[in-house]
């Protein structure tokens, strides 16, 4: 084929990362049905090379990225980011069922951490969370049964403190996000982990899977 799209699957560098976070977007939305397939590929038409070390085609991708999201926008009601809206809310709770959430709008998006505080957390090598505006959680039951911990430099980790269930976490110097555990929802949230972040403390005893995701050694800044 003529026309051929050359993408680095594995970003090192943080800024780079950023650089195509407006590319990643588009194809959630493209694969979501959001934005339509046609005019996805459209933009793909081009002999195009995503070379990382390049921003030239990432500027032209969020420029793109932009015109498409006020096309979903216009969407009458189909779809609210990557979750119909007939399926919201959004569900979840505790392994006991002491805590009960709910989320009103679609998560923007999900990521995998490796960090040991997650693994300790969890009792396995990678935590996944789907981040979602803070707006848009609320506990619907059992509110006094949450218990937060906080090493002191990161995010408060929520847990039930009947179960042990990991419910979401949320940074102190952040608090507009918060990251909901995706095993805590009752069904399927709509989104899928984008990226890997922590790999430099990632498990030894368990391989980060092959699967072409992103991974960033720390964390993923704003």
């Amino acid at each position: 084929m003529a026309n051929r799209l050359h993408f680095v699957s594995r970003l090192t560098d943080h800024d780079d990362f950023l650089a195509l976070r407006p590319f990643f977007r588009i194809v959630e939305e493209a694969l979501a049905g959001i934005v339509d397939g046609a005019d996805f590929f459209d933009m793909l038409a081009e002999d195009v090379v995503f070379d990382y070390a390049s921003s030239t085609p990432v500027s032209r991708l969020a420029r793109d990225h932009e015109r498409y999201r006020a096309k979903a926008e216009s969407v009458d009601g189909a779809m609210i980011g990557s979750v119909p809206e007939s399926y919201l809310p959004l569900t979840g709770g505790c392994n006991c069922g002491a805590v009960r959430f709910e989320v009103t709008e679609s998560p923007l998006r999900a990521g995998y951490c490796h960090c040991t505080r997650c693994q300790r957390r969890t009792g396995t090598a990678a935590s996944p969370s789907a981040i979602a505006n803070a707006g848009t959680f609320r506990i619907v039951s059992g509110e006094d049964h949450i218990r937060r911990w906080n090493a002191g430099d990161g995010a408060d980790k929520a847990f039930c403190d009947t179960c042990g269930s990991a419910l979401f976490g949320q940074h102190p110097e952040n608090p507009e996000f918060i990251n909901v555990r995706m095993g805590s929802f009752d069904s399927d949230p709509g989104v899928r982990p984008m990226g890997r972040l922590h790999v430099a403390s990632a498990a030894v005893w368990e391989p980060i899977p092959d699967d072409g995701l992103p991974r960033l050694p720390g964390p993923l800044e704003a």
